[in-house]
């Protein structure tokens, strides 16, 4: 998936296997779950990150997320 992304925007897919870039994606997991998630059945795995601002994530209705990802969409692929 990670190729396919990295083709799609022209960028080469090593990068993404930047462990700051890593490190990153999984804190915003870990924020994403706190905020918009029920609590886990069983704890995280062991050195996952601890949340940090949750509150800055808020959900978006389906028609707003529909529009908002057909507005970048459009603007990243205009020619």
């Amino acid at each position: 998936m990670e190729r396919v992304i990295a083709e799609a925007f022209g960028i080469d897919a090593n990068d993404l296997k930047c462990p700051e870039l890593k490190r990153a994606d999984v804190q915003l997991l870990v924020d994403e779950k706190a905020s918009l998630m029920v609590p886990e059945p069983a704890p995280w795995p062991e050195g996952a990150p601890s949340t940090k601002r949750p509150e800055r994530i808020q959900a978006w209705s389906a028609s707003q997320s529909k529009d908002e990802f057909l507005s970048r969409f459009f603007e990243l692929t205009r020619s």
